[in-house]
């Protein structure tokens, strides 16, 4: 996968998260409108107040991906709060930019095209004061120096603050739990009951680690999926990174390798082609992203785990 690939990613994941907050937010709304409080209303009113640090009944009007400004704003009264969603590490939102153009964080931000600028726009256009809020991982300093707006950041543990006790809230909690949003991550496996599968789960863990041991991948990480769908390792031997594990496409063992160009990619995928000369699963993703899957069900998970990566890399000498 490429760096440009792991951003896109990075992104949906990102979009999907705003949407079920907004969704969520507004649905919210709707069930505030009568007199007696509830779950719902409970939510919005925390989420109003521990993560816009106010304290308001009026009703919440909420945007979506607001060109130029953020991908959230939520106007409340005389207030427009704009959200940032930041899923990787928010000191990094703006490395790139300044690496490029040789500029700081607030020449970005309060530049034409930056978010502080959009804002300002926007602020004056709506007759608000503007805010400026980066959600993600952990807090830092918002270094945004303009008299016009007020800006901080929140974490994804202060939405986890939020009443969360009615149905939509806990599809919200379990929804970012998917996405690997830490603390929701727990709201998916709560609910496992796993102890009649914990032998295949101990065996599969053992298949994995032996691997890494035979292949000699230093510093390898495990990826675990919250709700179960798979598990694996990534690697990187050679200059070469890839995954294996269970729960690529399928429940069967599977490889992937992440070429840094498509001469790198069909060159792996030749040296598989020669091993598994009937292989169907083996493919190239995405221009740089050889994979296959296990066909071969007369060899053990270890042997075929075996047999690819001795196609790709020299078996080391067992001592």
């Amino acid at each position: 996968m490429t760096e440009a690939d792991l951003h896109e990613a990075i992104e949906q994941k990102e979009r999907f998260a705003v949407a079920i907050l907004a969704f969520v937010l507004q649905y919210d709304e709707e069930f505030g409108s009568g007199s007696k409080l509830t779950h719902y209303q409970e939510f919005q009113k925390t989420f109003v107040e521990k993560i816009c640090n106010v304290t308001s009944t009026e009703r919440i009007a909420i945007f979506v991906e607001i060109d130029g400004c953020g991908d959230l704003e939520l106007r409340i009264g005389k207030q427009s709060y704009f959200f940032e969603f930041k899923l990787g590490d928010p000191n990094d939102v703006l490395k790139e930019k300044r690496k490029k153009e040789n500029l700081n964080e607030e020449e970005i931000f309060l530049r034409e095209g930056g978010y502080g600028y959009g804002i300002q726009q926007r602020c004056l256009t709506c007759g608000t004061a503007g805010n400026y809020i980066v959600l993600g991982s952990k807090r830092f300093d918002v270094k945004r120096n303009s008299p016009s707006l007020v800006c901080f950041s929140k974490t994804w543990s202060d939405i986890y603050d939020c009443d969360g006790k009615s149905d939509l809230a806990k599809d919200l909690f379990r929804s970012l739990g998917s996405l690997k949003i830490e603390p929701f991550t727990h709201m998916i496996t709560k609910e496992y009951r796993v102890a009649k599968s914990a032998t295949d789960a101990a065996k599969l863990h053992a298949v994995l680690e032996e691997v890494a041991k035979i292949f000699d991948f230093k510093g390898f990480k495990w990826e675990v999926e919250p709700d179960g769908s798979g598990i694996g390792i990534n690697f990187s031997k050679k200059g070469l990174n890839g995954w294996c594990g269970y729960g690529y496409e399928s429940t069967k063992p599977a490889i992937c390798f992440y070429c840094k160009d498509t001469k790198g990619a069909k060159s792996i995928e030749s040296r598989l082609r020669k091993k598994f000369p009937n292989s169907k699963s083996l493919r190239i993703d995405s221009g740089t992203v050889p994979e296959i899957t296990q066909e071969d069900d007369s060899l053990t998970d270890q042997d075929w785990f075996d047999s690819v990566f001795e196609s790709i890399f020299l078996r080391p000498q067992q001592t």
